[in-house]
């Protein structure tokens, strides 16, 4: 069985006391399929959207402070964040979702 990493909810949340966040090892991992609507595309439109959606799929985050600092645009968050390898994959289309 796999090692299963938990995360409590911070102590101002409702459900601390009951709740905690369990985090699935990468090979579980799975991202949304966004039925009716699209993802925003690397090569296509809005660059700085683009990079937000990615932030928001990727970085592990509890508000928007951490996923930029205040003054920084989502390209220069999304260069200066350290996305895994299937993450890359999975922006780039060629990862597998099993």
């Amino acid at each position: 069985m796999p090692i299963r990493h938990t995360s409590r909810f911070l102590p101002t949340h409702p459900q601390y006391e009951t709740r905690m966040a369990v985090m699935q090892p990468e090979h579980c991992a799975r991202v949304p399929n966004f039925v009716g609507g699209s993802l925003p595309r690397k090569d296509k439109g809005n660059r700085e959207e683009y990079c937000l959606v990615m932030l928001m799929l990727f970085k592990p985050w509890r508000t928007g402070t951490d996923l930029k600092q205040s003054g920084q645009s989502w390209d220069d968050a999304f260069a200066a964040h350290q996305f895994t390898s299937r993450q890359m994959d999975l922006m780039r289309g060629t990862g597998t979702l099993q």
